[in-house]
């Protein structure tokens, strides 16, 4: 039940984040939401805080973890 729990909050968080970055990669481990999403390094603090804000209020969300890559 939990990993089928993890890939619906995934799945959830994944909608809202879509539409303002679309090449994000999420997935969920026991409640943490891990969010891979290419942005310009200079932003990084910035895209992660509003990513961390948009998918808090996910049901089931524990945590949530931001992983910027760079822009190339």
């Amino acid at each position: 039940k939990a990993s089928l729990d993890d890939l619906l909050m995934a799945a959830r968080a994944r909608s809202l984040i879509v539409q303002r970055w679309p090449q994000s990669e999420v997935s969920a481990k026991d409640g943490i939401l891990v969010v891979h999403t290419p942005a310009v390094l200079a932003q990084e603090e910035k895209v992660s805080s509003e990513i961390t804000e948009l998918v808090q209020d996910v049901e089931g969300v524990k945590g949530v973890r931001v992983s910027v890559r760079p822009l190339i």
